[in-house]
């Protein structure tokens, strides 16, 4: 869900989620299911509203508007160390741009470099965004 929020992705409603079922070691989430980051596009008047997470941290479902409270709030509610939690979500934020771009760079076409123009410098103004809002709370354990 941390995931999601941090790369733009909107649909991360139950049904967007699934499980494997490996010949050993029990079921386990499938570590990507059905994503894609709305960052790339453009808000449409009558369209979808792209511009939020199905399930909110901490009570905060609008890209740009979770604060650091917000994701300590969903720690507490998950029962989860919010110290982990701060610092899971800064070290996504510091590796999804690369990563992202990564992928984009290895596809050879046109789609492919149209989206990353449209995506990348979004996404990494809102993981810096989201780098800068947990800092505190990651840089006092360093």
């Amino acid at each position: 869900m941390l995931f999601k929020y941090v790369v733009g992705a909107p649909d991360a409603h139950a049904k967007n989620f699934a499980l494997l079922y490996p010949p050993r070691g029990g079921p386990r989430m499938a570590p990507l299911y059905d994503l894609s980051s709305a960052l790339a596009y453009e808000p449409r008047a009558g369209g979808y509203d792209l511009s939020s997470v199905a399930m909110s941290s901490g009570g905060r479902r609008k890209f740009g508007q979770v604060l650091k409270k917000n994701f300590e709030r969903h720690a507490d509610e998950m029962k989860l160390d919010r110290t982990e939690r701060l610092s899971r979500v800064a070290d996504m934020a510091a590796a999804a741009p690369d990563a992202f771009r990564s992928v984009l760079e290895g596809i050879d076409s046109p789609a492919a470099e149209d989206v990353a123009a449209r995506l990348l410098p979004r996404l990494e103004r809102h993981t810096q965004e989201i780098a800068r809002r947990v800092a505190k709370a990651t840089d006092s354990r360093r």
